[in-house]
């Protein structure tokens, strides 16, 4: 082995052991769902939305959440939270769901949800608009104008929860079961998810394999592209 080859596998195992896990000291971690509740402060009402997923790292690989914290009081944050494998894989499908929710009274959702479902059916925030077409009508929630912002963050579509939505997304969450709505629309695969968050479904696969320059470039800086 020659000097030049040695010194190529050394940098590369630097970059490997430097972006591995360990090394990211300034993101939280989250092993699982139940982490939420420890590591997360926020003000209820609020919902922790995943928008991107990442895996770095060239030896030791490290997994990567991107979050949205949506919430009546301080609009919304980001932040950026190194997760378990196990808990990556889980949720893989789930970009764009609310991985936990939690609501005016305290009630924990541990279960990937639509962003939202806390705030529907609370007067405070909203009320239900009976809306008419020539063979039926239903009953769709409208948040009031004063937290219009809640909706714009959450990413949801307008008529995300008819009044028959919610119940429906109400009793799986009850039995612990994902509800991607009435049409499939949410989760990575829903066709409203990658209208809101174009950049990540642009972007390559976490798993995608990498040439030489590029991995050089994406152990150098974690390229993050969701909202």
């Amino acid at each position: 082995m020659n000097k030049f080859s040695l010194y190529i596998l050394l940098v590369l195992a630097f970059l490997g052991l430097s972006q591995s896990p360990h090394s990211q000291r300034d993101s939280i971690y989250i092993a699982d769902e139940n982490a939420f509740v420890s590591k997360i402060k926020e003000r209820s009402p609020f919902a922790i939305i995943l928008t991107d997923y990442y895996k770095d790292g060239l030896i030791i690989h490290g997994h990567y959440h991107r979050y949205k914290i949506v919430s009546s009081v301080s609009r919304y944050r980001t932040i950026i939270a190194r997760v378990s494998r196990k808990f990556a894989e889980k949720n893989i499908n789930n970009i764009g769901m609310a991985l936990y929710q939690r609501d005016a009274k305290e009630k924990k959702i541990l279960t990937p949800s639509i962003p939202g479902w806390i705030f529907v059916n609370n007067p405070i925030y909203g009320y239900w608009e009976t809306t008419y077409t020539k063979s039926s009508e239903q009953r769709i929630w409208r948040f009031h104008k004063s937290y219009a912002y809640i909706e714009k963050a959450l990413g949801i579509h307008p008529e995300t929860f008819t009044e028959e939505s919610f119940k429906k997304a109400s009793v799986f969450i009850s039995h612990n079961a994902i509800f991607y709505g009435s049409k499939n629309e949410y989760g990575t695969f829903g066709a409203h998810t990658q209208k809101v968050f174009p950049e990540f479904f642009n972007k390559k696969s976490p798993d995608e394999k990498w040439d030489f320059k590029t991995l050089l470039q994406r152990s150098l800086k974690i390229n993050w592209s969701g909202q």
